[in-house]
């Protein structure tokens, strides 16, 4: 009962407070996508219940190494074990002496009830031989970094070496300085993509995900459960 009103609350809420320009992409469709210059250009996309937008992305690389712009960024709507999120695919590639790295940038934020406390991040399609490799790093903060100092809430790192040295999968709840839990309505994601060929390799990234989990505001969950109890008391009352 408690989630049903939640569910319609959020939604009621997530509608009314659309603005016209968001780009609203569908979840797990994979022939509709949008290119980051789109998203950039419409001031955010918007799945399910999270709006992304605020995007800044800077890419530098080596002379014969690729990395995408922001118009080859392609992003796409998923809902991933219950989480909303992004799927990110673009070009990155490097060989022996090259190195293309991106830096990305962006605000993520929660429709109302919701609070975002925890966030994973994963790479899905990717590749490295011979002393290349593919890292991701990513800092989580409350506030917009570019603005001055701020302490980080999560920092994630994914990379792939070989197959005996790697890690695809990253998740971690957000925490303050002193280690206290913390849901936030907004937060911003920094990530660097960094793709190296090493001495002698070659490496490649073309796809990776990002989602992000919510837990309901306090004052709000309270008044769900006097209600559920309310409804419960008068039910009884009747029987």
């Amino acid at each position: 009962m408690l989630n049903r009103v939640l569910v319609l609350l959020s939604a009621i809420l997530l509608f009314s407070n659309l603005a016209s320009a968001v780009i609203i992409a569908p979840v797990n469709n994979p022939d509709v996508g949008f290119t980051l210059a789109e998203a950039i250009e419409a001031q955010g996309i918007r799945v399910g219940d999270k709006l992304f937008d605020k995007f800044v992305v800077s890419t530098s690389k080596s002379a014969d190494a690729a990395a995408p712009d922001a118009s080859a960024i392609t992003i796409h709507g998923v809902l991933i074990n219950g989480e909303y999120g992004l799927r990110f695919n673009g070009g990155w590639t490097a060989s022996g002496g090259q190195v293309a790295d991106t830096t990305l940038l962006f605000r993520v934020s929660a429709a109302k009830p919701w609070l975002i406390h925890d966030n994973s991040l994963w790479m899905d399609a990717y590749g490295a031989v011979n002393g290349g490799m593919v890292a991701i790093t990513e800092n989580v903060y409350a506030s917009n970094p570019l603005m001055g100092f701020t302490p980080s809430l999560a920092d994630k790192y994914v990379y792939y070496i070989n197959r005996n040295n790697k890690q695809i999968y990253d998740h971690q709840e957000f925490t303050d300085a002193e280690g206290n839990p913390q849901a936030l309505a907004h937060i911003w994601v920094v990530k660097d993509i960094v793709v190296s060929g090493g001495r002698a390799g070659v490496a490649s990234l073309s796809q990776f995900y990002q989602t992000f989990s919510q837990i309901p505001e306090p004052a709000t969950m309270s008044l769900l459960v006097l209600g559920g109890l309310g409804l419960i008391r008068r039910r009884r009352s009747r029987s």
